[in-house]
């Protein structure tokens, strides 16, 4: 367990072939490791092995393997952070890839799935930005929430299998943020009649996803009898534009782009809420405000405007807007801890601490390792003088996240004052 944890240096293992088992966190925050062969004599699970190993780009993964990620369903994914990893190749001893496996793993454009995968568990490619399209395959008979939530790259899934309740959720899944892909909603909205194997494409509105070998879009046809799908193209390729101008930090095309998608089509939602992102990155927060706000007169169900929304209002100190922007996206998504954090932070910018707290606890119990969460909560024991609480919390913080500076500071001071 945790046997080269936090060797920062190292940048480079062998493992041997009589090695049989890697322990829980083995190479987590091996900060400068760049490859690694996990040997067929590996048998068992991979649990948070390489989580943070930000540099590692090369994953052979051993026939051995059967679980990616085992234990509870709140454990560090084994690939999470790993932020240079472009492709990954699952070997067919697989059966199951566990929750957050393949968390925020920035530059993955490449996924294989094997036919011997059964579960793929919630938040999977959370944070997948640059995955692009994926394959599930006939074997897989569940998807965990929010398995690809925030892969906005993501227009093309293949299923080899029929789409059934089995196999991606119950109505439930309504409401994840429709941006990215929410296989409950992509069945329970538009497939209920047109399952089955095929490739589904989301096009212009952002969450209608079409099987296009037999579903056209939402309009093959404009009321002048023209066709609509080069348009429609279009948008999406505007929008994509700006989602890349966006990841430049060039905020001026980002909104250019997203303007020309609006101008194609009014009631395409994402664009909307994209550009309103890019003026929040700006620092325009009212022109944010008011796209955020026609993306939600758009779809009323749209958690991530939302919580957009209420960061924007976040920023201008308007507390009481943001906290029924997050109230809203909470209510959309119960399981949004990062709406929970930002909530409890604007309570406790309006010195409401218990509310703050009782936010805060709330995101812990819906992610134990959220580091932030405890850090926010220390914070807010500290203001109420409960110096025994505090620490306990900014030592948590600390524990998860060992090398942030600001929790380091936190604990210190809560630490001088409890004495």
């Amino acid at each position: 367990m945790r046997a080269f944890y936090d060797c920062r240096s190292l940048t480079n293992v062998a493992i041997p072939n009589s090695v049989t088992m890697i322990g829980w966190e083995a190479f987590r925050a091996c900060t400068s490791l760049t490859s690694i062969t996990v040997p067929d004599s590996v048998t068992g699970g991979l649990d948070g092995t390489f989580y943070g190993c930000s540099k590692l780009a090369r994953v052979t993964i051993g026939n051995g393997i059967t679980k990616i990620n085992i234990g509870d369903a709140y454990n560090i994914g084994a690939f999470a952070g790993c932020t240079s990893l472009t492709s990954i190749i699952i070997p067919n001893s697989v059966v199951s890839i566990g929750h957050n496996a393949f968390y925020n793993c920035t530059s993955l454009t490449s996924v294989t799935i094997p036919n011997s995968v059964t579960t793929i568990e919630s938040e999977v490619f959370f944070g997948c930005t640059k995955l692009t399209s994926i394959t599930i395959p006939n074997s897989v008979t569940s998807i965990g929430g929010a398995a690809f939530r925030e892969c906005d790259s993501l227009t093309s899934v293949t299923f080899e299998g029929n789409i059934t309740s089995a196999n991606l959720g119950s109505k439930s899944w309504q409401g994840w943020w429709p941006t990215q892909f929410s296989p409950g909603d992509l069945r329970d909205k538009y497939l209920a009649s047109d399952g089955g194997p095929g490739t589904y494409t989301r096009f212009a509105g952002g969450e209608v996803w079409k099987k296009t070998s037999s579903i056209q879009t939402q309009s093959n046809t404009t009321s002048s009898g023209t066709d609509n799908n080069s348009s429609t193209n279009t948008v999406q390729s505007y929008n994509s534009s700006g989602n890349a101008a966006y990841q430049r930090k060039d905020y001026d095309q980002a909104i250019a782009d997203y303007t020309k998608a609006i101008q194609l089509d009014p009631n395409y939602a994402v664009a909307y809420n994209n550009r309103g992102l890019a003026y929040s990155s700006k620092g325009d927060y009212d022109k944010a405000i008011a796209d955020f706000t026609r993306a939600i007169q758009i779809n009323p169900n749209y958690a991530l405007a939302y919580y957009r929304r209420g960061m924007s209002y976040f920023r201008k100190s308007d507390y009481n807007n943001a906290i029924a922007d997050f109230t809203k996206a909470i209510q959309i998504d119960p399981n949004d801890k990062e709406a929970y954090v930002q909530r409890g932070t604007s309570y406790a910018n309006k010195s409401d601490y218990n509310n703050a707290i009782a936010d805060y606890t709330k995101a812990i119990q819906i992610d134990p390792n959220f580091a932030v969460a405890y850090n926010n909560r220390g914070f807010a024991y500290y203001q109420k003088k409960d110096y025994k609480n505090a620490i306990a919390d900014y030592e948590a913080a600390v524990r998860l996240s060992p090398n942030n500076a600001d929790y380091k500071n936190g604990l210190e001071i809560v630490r001088k004052q409890g004495r």
